[in-house]
């Protein structure tokens, strides 16, 4: 099952371009920081639905929860999934979604002080697809 992943990546890149100058020039809690990139996140969602170019992509928005940055994607997909389906798509999505999110945050001194990032699919019908957490420990085991 594809989700067209590019969204995904495109999301990620916009946080971490946000959340890095924040700490260095505001000097934001993590929690504050956290706050600050999903307004910024929320300020651009219909844009990285267009940019996404993804017919898949209904909507997306982003919420803080303490140090943990949430980002929703609600997709176009099919009532009543499978389990195995999903099980398939969780971990494609874990494949693609992990190894950038540490990449992109190897330098983030936020990110190595706790805060860390949450990514949930849902279809258009409520059905939870895949729930994505990645935080510094999810990066050493890669």
């Amino acid at each position: 099952m594809s989700a067209g992943h590019s969204f995904t990546l495109l999301s990620a890149g916009v946080l971490f371009a946000l959340a890095t100058p924040f700490v260095a020039a505001r000097e934001l809690t993590d929690e504050a920081l956290v706050i600050e990139a999903a307004r910024q996140y929320n300020a651009n969602a219909e844009s990285l639905i267009a940019k996404s170019n993804d017919p898949m992509n209904e909507s997306t928005f982003a919420r803080a929860d303490g140090k943990n940055l949430i980002f929703y994607w609600i997709l176009r997909a099919k009532k009543d999934i499978s389990s195995e389906k999903l099980a398939e798509f969780q971990k494609e999505t874990f494949d693609e979604i992990a190894p950038r999110v540490c990449q992109e945050n190897a330098k983030n001194e936020a990110f190595h002080r706790g805060m860390f990032y949450t990514f949930v699919y849902r279809s258009r019908y409520g059905q939870e697809m895949a729930a994505i957490v990645v935080a510094r420990d999810t990066c050493s085991r890669l």
